[in-house]
């Protein structure tokens, strides 16, 4: 329910969004695996342009807010589409139901100019694995876009974690 996934979100903690993105790795290798055996050319086409939407965002003048935001929306769209290729229905439902939670961990790896280059240049390995219908490769160009992701997300947590504590600290 929404109340459990506020309430989560104000209350995450490093632990919890690391156990977050762990679960993002296993469910979007799996997919991505699938994607490459089962995609059809809709399929294709739709991930094509989720690129082209990223690249274009990207070079947006302005990174304000909604700019950032919408990378977001973007990148989750490539995550959900490539899961969507997969075309597994229950692994499609569990991703679905896991969105709001999914999008906290991607709020603490976005940065404050949005997604970066390298995580649309991750994307397009991934997309060209898939078009090659090479599962492994799909796979492990998926853990490594996630493991640069994770290392992204461990950063982050520690300097807001460093941050609090400077805070709490007493003034000379």
């Amino acid at each position: 329910d929404s109340i459990g996934k506020i309430a989560f979100a104000l209350t995450a903690t490093t632990d919890a969004l690391m156990d977050l993105l762990e679960l993002r790795i296993n469910l979007e290798t799996f997919a991505a695996y699938y994607a490459a055996q089962r995609r059809t050319d809709k399929d294709i086409t739709e991930l094509y342009q989720t690129i082209v939407d990223m690249r274009l965002a990207k070079k947006s003048p302005q990174m304000d807010d909604d700019a950032i935001q919408n990378l977001r929306r973007l990148s989750h769209e490539f995550h959900r589409r490539l899961v969507q290729a997969a075309h597994n229905s229950v692994l499609s439902t569990v991703y679905e139901n896991l969105y709001e939670l999914l999008d906290i961990s991607r709020q603490f790896t976005t940065s404050s100019s949005g997604i970066s280059y390298n995580s649309i240049l991750a994307h397009e390995a991934i997309f060209n694995r898939i078009v090659q219908r090479d599962a492994d490769g799909a796979r492990e160009a998926m853990e490594e876009h996630l493991s640069d992701v994770r290392v992204n997300l461990s950063s982050r947590l520690a300097e807001a974690e460093a941050k609090e504590q400077n805070q709490s600290l007493p003034a000379d």
